[in-house]
């Protein structure tokens, strides 16, 4: 299992862990998704709409970041609920949103993916 999260943090091709699913840098910016693996030919996009589901894993991530900066806070600020809370929640989620968006789009992948067996663009043609 943890052998599976390595690749899946770093960006890679759900199918063969090798190849880059994102032209750019995986931390900074929102960067272009490619339309397969240039390692194994593994199309990331199966069906169009395939990554709608991924809203739900953003969704849910986003939550988590609220939630663990909000308990973060409990510890700086005197009251339970203090104003700027709010702009620290807000600031946190919207720095870490590129992140989010990509990593969200990853594990959907991921989740819908056996190791070994995909759609190639070899199987399509």
């Amino acid at each position: 299992m943890i052998k599976r999260l390595r690749p899946l943090f770093l960006y890679k091709c759900p199918n063969c862990e090798k190849g880059k699913i994102y032209e750019k840098s995986p931390f900074f910016g929102f960067g272009k998704m490619k339309e397969s693996c240039s390692h194994c030919g593994h199309i990331y996009e199966w069906e169009p709409g395939f990554f709608y589901g991924a809203m739900y894993v953003s969704y849910a991530l986003g939550v988590a970041t609220l939630v663990g900066v909000f308990i973060i806070c409990q510890f700086f600020f005197e009251r339970a609920f203090d104003p700027w809370m709010i702009a620290w929640m807000i600031g946190t989620l919207l720095a870490l949103a590129p992140y989010n968006h990509k990593i969200s789009r990853v594990i959907w992948m991921y989740f819908f993916t056996r190791k070994g067996r995909s759609k190639t663009l070899v199987q399509q043609k």
